[in-house]
């Protein structure tokens, strides 16, 4: 018998599967379909079902993952599947037919029965491990993309503030291209980065945002009341406005500009893209705030509608100093006063009432219709403002450690922070800041080693504004500059230590009248604890609408209208220096009834609804009472002055028609002090002489500017009542503005 090659049978094999699969209709002997199954059948089935799985695989991850993370994962995979496949045919020579076939030669060769091609299980293997392949590379650059995108949110999050854009209104998003690199590798070498949960991101961004000190600032402020938001506020549009001119197309009206007019060499703010951020503000309490937020009876500015002008509005300021005042500030402060209304009216503190303070001729003084609290009213909506302006950045709960300047540098400092024709020494170059002391930011009151050793940073910047306050709360100096009043009591919160007038000082700034410390004629005296050493104000506001001040005998002492220095005289004389505040029902409504609801609520005054009850809670009888009340009706009627010279009278408080009546103790407190930093009608720091007044050259200190209670000169020995508030407004904008425009070059 002749002996069958194997080659001979499986190519029988072949022939009569295929006669089989061509002749439908004939049946195939069974050892035909015996061989044929076993060898053709399996394979294929296994191919087939992989195929189908791995295409529902590729449908999935392309619903999954972007396509272009897909497109990138099949090309890798597709890649490494023809490497492997290389790799075999080149270490097998057999191969070769499907090699040339492969690489489109011109003639056309059949795959051998060897061959990856021709081979279903091969075929299936290699299937598997291009799905397998592509699985893992998705899987891979899924977890990379979450990576790098969790890192980019960190350097965004870490460097936002610290890259200012030239002035345009934006930050760019890193300090410098070596860390965000060396941050990109990082995350490259490893996919096992734990990923913080979004709010705990949006926790870290906010800390982060209030604690972190940027490397420099074109402008820096110091102070979170309205003086330090103000010239924050102003600084930041003056450098977008010098932005917008620079990039216009066709020239811009200068009329067009909020800016004010600068003295420094030019018009317009100037861009400084080097610095980290365009305005810094620093704070030393945890909010903004300070004093002007407890301010309470109103804003001064023109009201020639009420018969002011600019004239009596200087006479006043004048006659209230007792020949104290710099004229050129009292001029620049009454100029100024309409457009500042106007700026903190554009920024969302709109004061409609108008009402008449001590020491004024006529009313003027802006305040809130039916409420007390006008200082809440105007912070917070600049403090709204500050937040919305991409130029700010607030750091809050740090203090002002030192001034420095460029001659304390040196020489190092670079032209980007002083002209190369004005290298002045006595220009500001930097600041150093440093957590403030204490949890009321006081730092004399931490001056312990914690204080002492605590971290400082120091900030490059172009120009420095302080707007720090007075020293109301600082009894040390008070001591020293007026013992008179060391013994009272004070308004002012324990943050007015006045560390900012040493700080000046030492960098070379003159200090005028500090010995002008105003006593406010009345702090509400709380029963539950008549010797607190911090006592909150009774506004002068509740005198203006017609408030009365009588003594314990229920007599009536003074004009409760006249200047704050000649009625807290008057109360310095009376034994104790107590005083009874009295207020009629129409009195009480003009000031607002919520706000005298709430004092009464705090045990500050006391609600009465017959002249008897209140007779009885003074102490004194009825009918003198009575009879001192209808005096003071009687004279307000007829148009009279009365014998302690009071020409104007709000609201009598008619014994027979004003009830109910609100009553009140109140005393003699330290409120405000007139001297500080020398300054210019320009807010720049006036340079010291020898003496440490200033050196009467007009020489100033480049770069460094003030604002507010900080600064002396322009109250002389006693504020007119409302002048603080408009004095943080007008400077401030001067301030803010030349910081902007001049800064120290």
């Amino acid at each position: 018998m002749r002996r069958i090659s194997s080659s001979q049978q499986n190519r029988g094999i072949t022939i009569g599967a295929e006669q089989c699969m061509q002749r439908p209709q004939t049946r195939c002997s069974p050892a035909v379909r015996a061989t044929f199954a076993p060898h053709r059948a399996r394979p294929w089935l296994f191919v087939l079902l992989v195929s189908v799985l791995g295409f529902g695989l590729l449908i999935t991850l392309w619903t999954w993952l972007p396509p272009s993370t897909v497109l990138g994962a099949t090309a890798q995979a597709q890649a490494q599947a023809q490497a492997e496949q290389s790799t075999r045919v080149h270490a097998h020579p057999s191969h070769s037919s499907t090699t040339s076939a492969s690489t489109g030669s011109g003639s056309r060769h059949k795959p051998q029965a060897g061959s990856l091609a021709s081979d279903p299980i091969e075929s299936s293997h290699a299937s598997v491990a291009v799905g397998s392949s592509l699985l893992r590379q998705a899987q891979q650059q899924l977890q990379q993309q979450k990576v790098d995108h969790h890192r980019k949110q960190q350097q965004q999050q870490q460097q936002q503030h610290y890259s200012f854009d030239g002035g345009r209104g934006g930050f760019r998003g890193g300090i410098g291209s070596s860390s965000s690199s060396s941050n990109s590798r990082g995350s490259s070498s490893s996919n096992s980065t734990k990923i913080m949960p979004s709010s705990a991101l949006a926790k870290q961004h906010e800390e982060h945002q209030k604690s972190s000190v940027p490397p420099s600032a074109q402008v820096v402020v110091v102070g979170g009341g309205l003086a330090g938001l103000v010239a924050a506020l102003q600084a930041a549009e003056c450098l977008a406005e010098a932005e917008a001119l620079a990039s216009a197309v066709s020239p811009v009206s200068s009329s067009s500009t909020s800016c004010m007019p600068v003295q420094c060499g030019g018009s317009a703010a100037t861009i400084a893209p080097s610095y980290a951020v365009g305005v810094l503000l620093v704070e030393k309490m945890p909010k903004l705030g300070g004093n002007s937020a407890k301010a309470s009876s109103g804003i001064n500015a023109l009201y020639p509608e009420g018969g002011d002008s600019e004239e009596l509005f200087r006479s006043d300021v004048a006659s209230s100093g007792g020949g104290g005042s710099n004229p050129e500030l009292v001029e620049t402060l009454v100029r100024h006063s309409p457009s500042a209304l106007s700026f903190l009216s554009a920024h969302g503190a709109a004061l409609t009432a108008v009402t008449q303070l001590g020491g004024h001729s006529v009313p003027r003084t802006r305040t809130v219709a039916g409420g007390a609290n006008v200082g809440w009213v105007l912070m917070s909506a600049l403090m709204e403002a500050v937040r919305k302006q991409p130029r700010i950045k607030v750091l809050e709960g740090h203090s002002l450690r030192r001034i420095i300047t460029a001659g304390e540098l040196e020489g190092e400092v670079s032209s980007a922070h002083l002209g190369d024709d004005d290298k002045n020494p006595h220009a500001v170059a930097e600041v150093e800041l440093g957590p403030a002391g204490g949890p009321d930011g006081a730092a004399a009151a931490a001056s312990g080693p914690a204080y002492l050793s605590s971290p400082l940073s120091r900030v490059t910047c172009g120009a420095l504004v302080l707007a720090t306050g007075g020293f109301a709360a600082n009894k040390e100096l008070i001591q020293s500059v007026q013992p008179e009043a060391v013994g009272l009591a004070t308004t002012n919160g324990p943050w007015a230590r006045g560390e900012s007038l040493a700080q000046a000082a030492a960098a070379g700034a003159a200090l005028v009248g500090l010995k002008d410390v105003q006593i406010h004629p009345t702090g509400f005296v709380d029963p539950a604890d008549p010797g607190a050493g911090t006592k909150f104000l009774a506004p002068e506001k509740l005198r203006g609408v017609g408030g009365l001040l009588l003594d314990d005998q229920g007599n009536r002492f003074v004009d409760e209208l006249a200047r704050r220095d000649t009625v807290a005289g008057a109360m310095m004389r009376l034994p104790g220096r107590i005083a009874w505040l009295l207020l009629g029902r129409d009195a009480g409504t003009e000031y607002g009834t919520s706000a005298l609801d709430f004092y009464c609520k705090r045990g500050l005054m006391r609600k009465v609804e017959t002249l008897s009850a209140a007779a009885t809670a003074m102490g004194v009888s009825l009918e003198h009472l009575k009879g001192q009340l209808d005096e003071y009706t009687r004279v307000a009627a007829g148009g009279n002055v009365d014998s302690y010279g009071k020409r104007v009278f709000p609201n009598p408080p008619d014994p027979d028609q004003q009830l109910p009546l609100y009553l009140a103790r109140v005393t003699p407190v330290v409120h405000y002090t007139m001297g500080g930093v020398a300054i210019n009608e320009r807010a720049e720091v006036l340079r010291a002489g020898p003496g440490g007044a200033p050196d009467g050259s007009g020489a100033t200190i480049k770069g460094l500017y003030a604002a507010g209670e900080v600064t002396g000169g322009l109250h002389g020995r006693n504020r007119l009542g409302g002048n603080s508030l408009l004095e943080c407004a007008v400077f401030g904008r001067i301030a803010g503005s030349q910081a902007a425009a001049c800064g120290s070059r």
